[in-house]
């Protein structure tokens, strides 16, 4: 049996028994960098999204799929890509 957060995600109870209670990224992982002490940006095939590590408070997501990701060395910039396309912010 499956269980639902008002979030929409989706713990399967043989997760949350074993103390899993939150999914950080969805699909495959591309990249993970710190910008600080407080805060980690996740690049995910699912998705991209920037947390505080202090109570794993998600602050954005960007819901675009993508096939590679990477961010800058300063932080300042995430590029995203899928198919033929890039995406910076």
């Amino acid at each position: 049996m499956y269980t639902h957060s008002n979030q929409l995600q989706v713990v399967l109870p043989s997760l949350k028994e074993a103390g899993i209670t939150q999914r950080i990224a969805l699909g495959h992982i591309y990249k993970i960098k710190f910008l600080n002490n407080d805060l980690l940006v996740i690049c995910a095939s699912g998705g991209t999204s920037l947390y505080d590590i202090n109570n794993w408070q998600r602050l954005w997501d960007i819901d675009s799929p993508a096939k590679c990701g990477t961010i800058s060395d300063d932080g300042t910039t995430l590029a995203l890509g899928w198919g033929k396309k890039i995406y910076i912010w």
